[in-house]
């Protein structure tokens, strides 16, 4: 697949977005050639939701994508909804 410069650049970023499905800032650049995403807690409901949401993404992706869960453990756990409560402990 031959890339302009402008998707090469864009293959050089991961973003987030707000809430549980992208919102038309984030479809135009997975459109442009976006290069991954980060998902943070308000993202993942539960499995189901979560799997449709990234079969959602690849379908609208232009270039296969880079996917990233934003996961520290501890206090911070962004598969919290997914586990139903918090089921990584901090390393200390």
């Amino acid at each position: 697949m031959d890339l302009t410069l402008k998707q090469k650049i864009s293959q050089m970023f991961i973003t987030g977005f707000k809430g549980e499905q992208p919102d038309d800032c984030f479809n135009t650049l997975l459109k442009s050639g976006l290069g991954g995403v980060i998902f943070f807690t308000h993202n993942i409901l539960d499995k189901l939701q979560f799997k449709s949401l990234i079969s959602d993404i690849s379908k609208n992706a232009l270039i296969p994508m880079f996917y990233s869960i934003d996961q520290e453990g501890g206090r911070v756990e962004r598969t919290e909804n997914i586990h139903k409560g918090k089921k990584y402990l901090s390393a200390k």
